[in-house]
């Protein structure tokens, strides 16, 4: 671990700050009445409680959605297996169930922690001591961090920055040290490892080639030899991660949206690039000029993009490239994260305040950050020049991302930080040397304080952009206790049909088996439930519905399901006419409790074994 031990001496107090914070979250999240972030943490659930009652780590397919086929998600085990070791341990005092649950609120601050010390870590080549000092503070405070970090909300999101922040690190110091193949090793790892996490992680991976490249079209010396280490060490831990992920009989198995065969293959012609490259240099003992360098580059990346394309027709595409067209019309295209900061096309007079607000919200830093990046790259010698243009280079391809799609933003606030804390620590040291010390104190404090809260303050124009939980109109958990009652519906499992954001709660809080659940594979399920919720003849509903064997309808009327279903005119789709009440006569419905029918209607297919 590089840095002085003074490097870390102010990580103590950002922790307190974070667990501040983090139990601020956690109350608005609803996590001390019973409520998880989202319909994501509820599927991670599902996923390692299967994996806990069944003991199979291979099979992946969940068997309770989508019945009676079941549905395999894109997700990996990485983030399964940091859940399931939480919940094992915690069972020695407890049973595994409320272990689980009591882990998937803790396991988003204690990943956050760890980043923290990450962060630290990575940018030490970058920072001296007294910009460390308001790092870490600047760290947990970043808009785009907090969210990626939330008590309640567990998923691999949290990991993926971590894995970020170790690669950042990890890359710097590939790029200033010179040549040692385990600092090569451990870069290889930790990409290997993120890719193994999520295919999101395939930008920071490749993003080490154009850093250190550029320093070879320079004829810098052992940048060839990294490069090699680096890429057979991914390729050979691609291989070892797929096998544990899904056994040898699918390592060959193409899928563009998880760790696969696809990606093994790019390593492996990266490997062989670079290993050319590196034959050919000691062949000729000389590291050549820069024309036949660029030449050279261009080449491999073109023949590398070919080869790809025709291998795996759809790459460039990118994970989300087969995404089911109808879950991308109806539900892809409404989740925040995918959103852009900016949507320049519904900017007005009338708005103006609202879209600047939102902009210096998320990305608000990067006002100060680029001209400061720019700055300290022209400023800086050496090593730490070396490790600036690392960042520089990662900021270029994390910038336009993030104008693009809000999910990009804690990367960019991340690659902005060490420009931001230097800016503040200097502010810092100028009260420190030209005021009274009576003075100084105070001013200081006031500083570091309006540094950290100065992109926080557009909250109060925009206020919650998502309404803080788009279904707390729609509680699951009474309407999931009366479902369970095995006084009221026996032992059987019955197959429900909801809307698709209830899915992973209800199966979760339930024994029961929903039809959909909000992910971008094509899944069967969520076609026939559209289908049926916005079917204009009662009998193309029911039809259906005997084939896919519905037994219960939950709709709740007040909730955001209202805008998922399209309906020109009032009950003029089948979602409309049973929340208003008016059902055919094969759908019966269910008397609630009192502190369910507040929000639900709940039906019961009547119809007779000879109709079935």
């Amino acid at each position: 671990m590089h840095g002085s031990v003074n490097t870390y001496k102010d990580v103590p107090g950002a922790i307190i700050i974070l667990l501040v914070i983090q139990v601020l979250m956690a109350i608005k999240v609803g996590v001390f009445d019973g409520t998880l972030g989202d319909t994501d943490v509820y599927m991670w659930l599902n996923r390692v409680l299967q994996i806990h009652e069944s003991g199979n780590w291979a099979d992946h397919i969940i068997h309770r959605i989508n019945p009676p086929t079941g549905y395999e998600q894109h997700w990996t085990r990485p983030f399964d297996a940091l859940l399931f070791a939480g919940a094992w341990l915690g069972s020695l005092v407890t049973d595994f169930g409320s272990a689980l649950y009591a882990w998937s609120v803790l396991i988003s601050p204690v990943l956050e922690i760890l980043a923290l010390l990450a962060i630290f870590w990575a940018l030490s080549p970058l920072l001296k001591d007294t910009e460390n000092e308001v790092l870490g503070l600047l760290f947990i405070t970043q808009m785009g961090v907090i969210t990626s970090f939330v008590a309640g909300r567990a998923d691999h999101q949290s990991l993926i920055i971590l894995l970020f922040l170790l690669s950042l690190g990890s890359g710097i110091q590939m790029l200033v040290r010179s040549y040692n193949r385990y600092v090569c090793y451990r870069t290889g790892l930790v990409s290997a490892l993120a890719i193994w996490v999520s295919i999101e992680s395939l930008l920071f991976s490749l993003l080490i080639y154009p850093a250190l490249g550029i320093f070879w079209l320079l004829g810098e010396k052992d940048i060839t030899r990294k490069l090699l280490q680096y890429s057979l060490s991914v390729f050979i831990l691609l291989v070892l991660f797929r096998v544990i992920e899904l056994g040898q009989a699918r390592l060959f198995e193409p899928v563009i949206d998880q760790i696969s065969i696809v990606y093994i293959i790019l390593f492996g012609l990266l490997t062989v690039f670079w290993g050319l490259v590196h034959w050919y240099e000691k062949r000729r003992g000389e590291s050549g000029r820069l024309p036949g360098r660029l030449v050279l580059a261009l080449s491999g990346i073109i023949v590398t993009g070919i080869l790809m394309e025709f291998f795996f027709p759809g790459f460039f595409a990118g994970p989300m490239g087969n995404v089911d067209e109808l879950f991308r019309r109806v539900h892809l295209v409404k989740i925040k994260e995918l959103q852009p900061v900016l949507a320049i096309h519904s900017l007005s007079a009338d708005n103006w305040l609202q879209y600047l607000a939102r902009f210096i919200l998320w990305l608000g830093i990067i006002i100060p950050g680029v001209p400061l990046l720019v700055y300290l790259l022209w400023k800086n010698t050496g090593n730490r020049r070396l490790a600036w243009v690392y960042i520089a280079v990662a900021s270029l391809v994390y910038l336009p991302l993030a104008l693009m799609e809000i999910r990009w933003v804690p990367y960019v606030a991340i690659l902005m930080l060490p420009g931001y804390a230097w800016l503040v620590a200097n502010i810092m040291q100028g009260i420190t040397a030209r005021i009274q010390d009576r003075v100084a104190g105070p001013l200081r404090i006031m500083t570091l304080v309006t540094s950290v809260i100065i992109f926080a303050l557009p909250k109060v124009i925009i206020g919650d952009e998502d309404g803080e939980n788009k279904n707390r109109a729609c509680p699951l958990a009474p309407v999931s206790r009366y479902l369970d009652d095995v006084h009221r519906w026996g032992d059987r499992s019955r197959n429900i049909l909801a809307f698709t954001d209830f899915g992973p709660e209800l199966v979760y809080r339930t024994r029961h088996s929903v039809f959909s659940i909000p992910s971008h594979r094509y899944h069967s399920g969520f076609t026939d439930s559209y289908h049926i919720m916005t079917a204009v003849d009662d009998e193309q509903a029911l039809k259906i519905i005997q084939e896919r064997r519905v037994d219960l309808i939950l709709v709740c009327p007040g909730g955001h399901e209202e805008h998922f279903y399209e309906g020109k005119e009032k009950n003029s789709i089948f979602h409309q006419r049973i929340s208003g009440g008016v059902a055919p006569e094969w759908l019966t419905e269910i008397s609630l409790p009192p502190d369910v029918a507040e929000s639900f209607r709940l039906y019961e297919v009547s119809i007779t074994d000879v109709e079935k």
